[in-house]
Formats: structure tokens, C-alpha cells, sequence
């Protein structure tokens, strides 16, 4: 299902209006705020063929937000958003999708929470394989050095409990925030 509403709603003149309406629902619900899990790389088309990256996305489910709290005249609805990527995703496209989440969270600090990296727990792909990201290149510390904040880590892992998944010790390694 996900998959096929995905398409519908990254068309850019839907985008903003679909998250402005679910927002707005939520604040008359009297919901307290939400915290959404958005993929990278993603982006949003048109039918002139143009697609929008993933700050273009931002801009606009912040408009969506902003308009949502002054129509349901609710300023204490908070919104967060994770930036995950598929675990699938090689290390280059990790380094650049985490790259583009330390631009988004240093220009908007309160609206985005952190990063995730997401799939199938028995993925070949554990997060361990993403040591080397934070260890040897030392991207994870070069990052948050060079935009001077840090970068919360959300991880869907161990949902399973398979005693071979080592996603359990691999978050607390990665110093993860949270885990789902």
C-alpha cells in the first residue's frame, strides 16, 4: 500500500496539501504533535517532468505545518521529522544522504530529529557494516564538525529478536538514540 500511495503523494501539487490536511487532522484530534519518518533520497515530480529534491519537500511540509497550526489555532502541535535511508543503499549514497540531513537539520534545528537507517533486520546489510562509515572515514564526527551540531541516530533494528541479528549491539556501538 505504501508503495503505490507513495507515487500519488510526492506529485508536487498534491505534496503539500496531503501533509497540510493529515496535520490539520491531527491538531483537531488534539494529537500533540507527530513525528514522521520521511525516505532519502526522495523527491517530488510535476507533469512537466521536473522533480523537486528532498529540501524542496521540506519547504513545503513546513508551509503545510505552519498553516495547519493557524487554521486548528494550535501553537503547542509539535512536528519532527527522522530522515531514513533503506539499509540497502551503499555507503557513497550513505555518506551523501547523511551529508543532506546535517544541511536540512542545520537549516531547520527544530523540525528535523535525526537519522535512521531502515529495512529488513535480516538484510544482509547490519549496521555493522556501517562502522566503517562512522570509523574509518570518520564521516559521522567530520560532519558534525563541519556544520557544528550533532546528529541523533533513530534505528529500526532487532524488531526480529533473531539471536543472529546483532542490531541490539550495533546501535549502542553507533551510540543510537532510540531504537524502534
Amino acid at each position: 500500500c505504501y508503495e503505490r500511495v507513495r507515487g500519488f503523494v510526492n506529485y508536487e501539487p498534491v505534496f503539500e496539501d496531503y501533509y497540510f490536511q493529515a496535520l490539520l487532522s491531527m491538531i483537531k484530534d488534539n494529537i500533540q504533535g507527530a513525528e514522521l519518518r520521511l525516505d532519502i533520497p526522495d523527491y517530488l515530480y510535476d507533469t512537466e517532468g521536473k522533480t523537486y529534491k528532498t529540501a524542496h519537500m521540506i519547504k513545503l511540509l513546513k508551509s503545510a505545518f505552519n498553516d495547519a497550526q493557524q487554521v486548528g489555532s494550535e501553537d503547542n502541535f509539535g512536528l519532527k521529522i527522522i530522515f531514513t535511508t533503506q539499509r540497502s543503499e551503499n555507503k557513497l549514497e550513505m555518506i551523501e544522504y547523511l551529508r543532506t540531513t546535517f544541511m536540512l537539520k542545520n537549516e531547520y534545528p527544530d523540525l528535523i530529529a535525526g537519522y535512521d537507517i531502515s529495512g529488513n533486520n535480516n538484510w544482509p546489510k547490519h549496521f555493522r557494516s556501517y562502522l566503517d562509515l562512522t570509523e574509518n572515514i570518520k564521516n559521522l564526527q567530520e560532519l558534525e564538525n563541519e556544520f557544528g551540531i550533532t546528529m541523533p541516530l533513530y534505528f529500526h533494528d532487532n524488531e526480529n529478536f533473531s539471536a543472529k541479528d546483532q542490531g541490539l549491539y550495533d546501535a549502542v556501538l553507533l551510540e543510537c538514540k532510540r531504537m524502534g
